[in-house]
This record gives structure tokens, sequence and C-alpha cells, in this order.
């Protein structure tokens, strides 16, 4: 008896199918295929895959689906460096920027000597808003971030956002935490995290509520916080500070937001950042910029005109100009120094702040009018603060999306003819000034585009409203009593800066041998350090170099795991792919070589829903940034018939 082989092939597209995992709304890695025609399977046919067909190019691409597009917002901080006294006034004369509380140490011929705040210390000094605060108002002190199992797999490793109302301004704010990456075994009881933001109210998390959906903490393997939770659980998972005194001063980081709408489409990280660039880098992102005549605006009813209007680069006047429109007001502009990114074991940043920068607007205002004409002042009557370059691109070497300058060049080397150029220079006490001003990231939104598709998940900075106070009096006595902001950027992580190389001190003369650097002679230099996105494309953070391909029916395989891992047995799984035989346009194609043939036996089966699933190695399903939508699955039912041989007729005898 003969036996002939008959295939049955079976096409599970993703793209004709209904989400077979309900929290895989993008039906990426997990989908049901409903055929169109049922299929028997008997007693001895074989089921294998043939062929799979993976679209692993999304972890070269950004991929928006939206036809909406997606809405984008960059909360924005703003400083100057303290390098240089800037003077004003009819003749420059003036001082422009003072320094709170005034303490001078005496030196030789009265000149302030090292020691005193007057001197510049080159350090940021961040932009921040400061009033009496409200009646009602707490410190978030702590929150536990809790981790949905207790496994082995980490956790975290990712910004989560809280809303409020601010105990500074009464109007509705946002806080961003960092989450790093954690593992449950090591924190049972959930990870404590330093908050510091000062809130209208005290009453768990209806005063300090999560904004991102269950979705994100579902993704990062964290729970939502709740009271329902807390009370649940019989344990309190947010504590505040006792009630501030109304009508302390009080600060926060005065922030500006860019919002704007990407479109849908399929980005090469190259061309994100070009789309991203064009409205970062505009210098009329907020509205037309006039240069002359720029109007006083402490003079109504004229209206403001300012040469710039892009949140990452402002001018002490405009910035004047925007407080002043804050609700809630009045507010104080002050500028507020940077401390080290340092934290105890509490979370508490260990930096202190001791000093405040005062920039009158009125000072530059008043120029002309020193020499009584009462004229309107113009442009040179002001000061720059924030970042005059801002640009994102992609470093096809290290495969990472990356700020490339996000900072305001110090320009030196100006001669008759020759333009300046980007440099660093000495202060008067030797200190080395590396930019002028520059801007860092306070918030970045969505988190599923910033975090997810780009990588930016650590350049969000840190800031802690600081409880402990000090006096702006001279010398440090009397006067008001003010409780700062501590701001901790990191060159590198939150700001960019320039590359500060073992050249820098070297003159390029023929006195090259000599350290002659000095005020009197900066020094041109254009490396920067970037701010690098944790994504490296091509490449998933989780690759091990080969998926696994789950059919949900009732074929009886079983893979078993390691007993420290999760997912540690599964008895769908049909095939083992390898990532070697990856196309130059980021398909993955493999023809069956790790496929796990099925054979079988009992009562017929009538094959009608599929349900497939691309697994990671861990047993995870990878994420809309590791698996793209287009996948296919050719699974192959190989039925076996008996055909009875054909006997040749009988010659008839003659």
């Amino acid at each position: 008896m003969a036996q002939v082989e008959k295939s049955i092939m079976l096409r599970l597209r993703n793209n004709e199918t209904r989400i077979a995992d309900p929290l895989d709304p993008t039906q990426h890695a997990s989908w049901q295929t409903t055929l169109k025609t049922p299929v028997t399977l008997e007693e001895g046919d074989q089921v294998k895959i043939h062929t799979c067909i993976l679209d692993t190019s999304a972890e070269s691409v950004i991929q928006i689906d939206d036809p909406a597009g997606v809405d984008v917002s960059i909360g924005v901080m703003k400083y100057i460096t303290f390098y240089q006294n800037y003077k004003s006034g009819a003749n420059g004369t003036t001082d422009a920027i003072s320094i709170k509380p005034k303490i001078t140490v005496a030196g030789p011929g009265g000149v302030p000597a090292v020691g005193s705040n007057q001197i510049p210390d080159v350090k940021r000094y961040f932009a921040c808003i400061q009033k009496g605060s409200v009646v009602g108002a707490y410190y978030v002190n702590f929150v536990t971030i809790l981790p949905e199992h207790q496994g082995f797999d980490s956790c975290g490793d990712c910004v989560l956002k809280f809303g409020y109302t601010s105990g500074l301004t009464g109007l509705p704010g946002t806080f961003l935490l960092e989450v790093p990456n954690f593992h449950p075994v090591s924190h049972e009881n959930g990870l404590v995290l330093r908050v510091a933001c000062l809130v209208i109210g005290n009453s768990g998390w209806d005063d300090f509520f999560p904004l991102d959906d269950d979705k994100h903490y579902n993704d990062h393997k964290l729970q939502r916080p709740s009271n329902a939770l807390d009370k649940k659980l019989k344990d309190k998972m947010i504590f505040y500070s006792g009630e501030i005194p109304a009508g302390n001063q009080v600060s926060e980081p005065f922030i500006e937001q860019m919002d704007f709408n990407v479109p849908q489409g399929r980005y090469t990280p190259g061309e994100i950042c070009t789309v991203l660039n064009d409205k970062m880098s505009n210098l009329q992102f907020q509205g037309p910029s006039i240069n002359e005549p720029s109007r006083d605006q402490l003079v109504p009813p004229l209206a403001p005109q300012f040469c710039v209007n892009n949140p990452f680069l402002s001018t002490i006047r405009k910035m004047s100009y925007d407080v002043a429109q804050l609700a809630g007001g009045p507010y104080q502009l002050v500028f507020y120094p940077e401390v080290e990114p340092g934290t105890d074991a509490q979370g508490n940043l260990t930096g202190t702040v001791g000093r405040e920068m005062i920039i009158d607007p009125t000072i530059f205002a008043a120029n002309v009018s020193h020499n009584g004409n009462g004229a309107i002042p113009n442009n040179r009557d002001d000061l720059f603060i924030g970042a005059e370059q801002v640009d994102l691109n992609f470093d096809p070497v290290l495969k990472k999306i990356n700020f490339s300058i996000m900072h305001f060049p110090i320009y030196v080397g100006a001669q008759a003819g020759t333009p300046a150029v980007p440099g660093v220079i000495y202060n008067a006490d030797g200190r080395l000034a590396t930019t002028y001003g520059g801007a860092a990231i306070a918030s970045l939104d969505p988190p599923e585009f910033w975090q997810k598709q780009l990588g930016f998940t650590t350049i969000i900075t840190p800031y802690q409203a600081s409880q402990t106070s000090f006096n702006i009096g001279d010398n440090g006595t009397g006067g008001s009593e003010v409780f700062p902001i501590k701001i901790a950027p990191q060159i590198g992580v939150n700001i960019t800066d320039i590359f500060e190389g073992l050249d820098i001190p070297v003159a390029k003369t023929d006195r090259f041998f000599a350290p002659e650097a000095s005020a009197a002679n900066p020094i041109e230099t254009s490396l920067t350090r970037s701010i690098l996105a944790n994504r490296e494309f091509d490449v998933s953070a989780r690759d091990e170099g080969f998926f696994l391909i789950e059919v949900g029916f009732k074929f009886p395989q079983t893979m078993i795991g390691g007993q420290y891992g999760s997912n540690l047995t599964n008895n769908n799984i049909q095939s083992v792919v390898g990532k070697y035989f990856t196309g130059d346009n980021n398909f993955l194609q493999d023809t069956g070589a790790g496929s796990i043939v099925y054979e079988h036996f009992g009562e017929p089966e009538i094959l009608t829903d599929l349900n497939i699933r691309v697994l990671l190695p861990d047993g995870s399903l990878p994420s809309d940034t590791e698996l793209g939508p287009k996948n296919t699955i050719f699974l192959e039912i190989i039925k076996t018939q008996n055909i009875e041989p054909v006997v040749p007729p009988k010659e008839e005898k003659k």
C-alpha cells in the first residue's frame, strides 16, 4: 500500500486577525486568526511551522499609528552661568546682578577676595519663581512604588507622572518621578523614593495622584498607586510633612512648556530628529520675533516685543514679563544655583543652597534714562537666558538618539572682520567657565513616545523643594527667610556642556609649553558632551538572539525553563526562531529550522481559531519597539493518505 503526503498551509497573519491578548492592544505580538474554512485534524496528521516572517524592523524605526499623530510636550528650565558680573547703565557701570545674602570678604585694596559670594562662582543659576506659600500646603516627602510581582525579573526603569495642586501657585501642576530599575526580591515592601513637592492637601493619593494609565504601569511591571490599594494592603505608601505656615517664601522652577504635534508615520531615527528639531529650534515658535524697537513691558499699554519666542531661549526682560502674567501671583523671578547630583540613603539631594541671584530688569530698562531723555530702551539693554542652540541627532555608530547641544556657548576670539567662535574662559579667580547659559528638561510627555520610542528615560532633571531656609539679608542675617529649590543637573545626563579636554589650558601660541590661559586668554573649542538616549536602535535590550512562537491550540508540547526564571514552562511553543537570518529590510525569515513537529493521535479535532504569540526568550511579550505589526506565521498540516496500489489488468490467454 502506497502513502502520499498532502499539505494544507494555514496563513496566520496578524493584519487579518482580531486581538487575542487584552493586555496587548496593538496586537503586534499576540493575535487570533479565525480560519475562513475550518480544517479537521485527524490521527496521523503532522503539524509544524513551515515559515515565519517577523517584523523586526520595529527595532530601527519610530512608529506613530494614530491618524491624529501624537501630541508631545516638553517642559523647559533655563539657566545662566554666573561667570562674570554684568554691567548696565549709560556708562556700563551699574551692577545688573546681585547675589543675596551679600557676603564680602575684603581683600587687598578693598577688592573682594576669594570667599566672597560676589565673585562669580561659575555655577549654573536656574530661573525660579518665588512667593509666600498658600494656606493648607504640605510637602509630599516620600512615596513607595510597588512591583506587580515578587519574582526575579526586574521592574521600573521609567518616569511616572503625578498631578497635584501647587502649594505655591494654587494651580494644577505635574511632578515627574524617576523610578530606577530594581528587583522585587530585594525590595519586598516596594521602592521608597524621595519627592519633596509642595502641594495643597495631604489626603493620600487624592492630593498627589498618578496621571499615567494602567498600561504604563503594567509595561514596567509596577502597581498603580491608590488609596484603595493602600487600604487593601493595610499600609500607607505616601508620606506628607506637617502643614507649612502660610506666607513662608517658597520657590519652584520656572518651567515653560513647548507643545506640538508629530504627524502619523513610520520614521527612521534621523527623520524623527529632523521633525523635532524644526520645532525645538524655531526662533518664532511662540510668536513673531521683533528685534527693534524693544518696548518696555513696565510701561503699559505698550505691548512687549522680544527678539525670541521659544521656551528654550528667552531674555531677562521677557522672562520678567512672562512671570508677571502668571496666575496666582505676584511672583518674584529669582535664580538659584545648581547643587551636586548626589543623594543620601533617603533620596534627599545632599547639596545645599545658600544664596540667590536677582537680575533686575528695571536696571536694563533704565539704561538710557541716565541720559535724561526717557527713551525706550533697546535690546542691548537685556540679557539672554537659556540655550542658543538645541540639536537632536542620531549617532549611527552608537545607534542612539542624542542631544548634541542644548546650551548657549561662550563666544571668544572675535577680531576685526572675524566672528567669534565657541570656547571657554577663566573667570577673575581662575575658575573655568564653559557655557554662558543653557536649558534642562523638566518634563516630557507622553512617556510612550519619549521614553519608550526615543529612549530618554533619565533626561528629566531632578529637583526638590528645600525644607531648609536661609536669610537673604547682608551677611546672612535679617531680611526675608526663603526656602529655595535644589536643582541637580548632571552633564551628559540632563544637560549638555563643552567637553573639558586636556588641551583646554594649553595656549595655542608659540608659548604652548607654558600654562598661560587666563581671563584675558580665552580658548576656542567646539567639542561638546551630549545627552545620549538609553534606547539602542537595531538592538533590543532583552535580545538573546531568538524568538519563541506559541500556537494556542491543544498541541501538547512542553518547554521547561530554569527554576530561577519566570514563565517556567510552556505547553504551546511550536518553534524557536533564531535572529541570524534577519534581512536587509529588517524582516526576519525562518523556514522552519527550529519548528517542533506535532503528530496527532486520538479523536479528530476541528481547527477554527488559532491564538498566536511571539515571545521573547524570557517568555514575555516584546514591546512595539522590539517587534512590529507585520508578522505572519505559515502553519503546515501534513496529511498522509494510503493509496491502494494499482494492479495492472491481467492479459487474457489466447
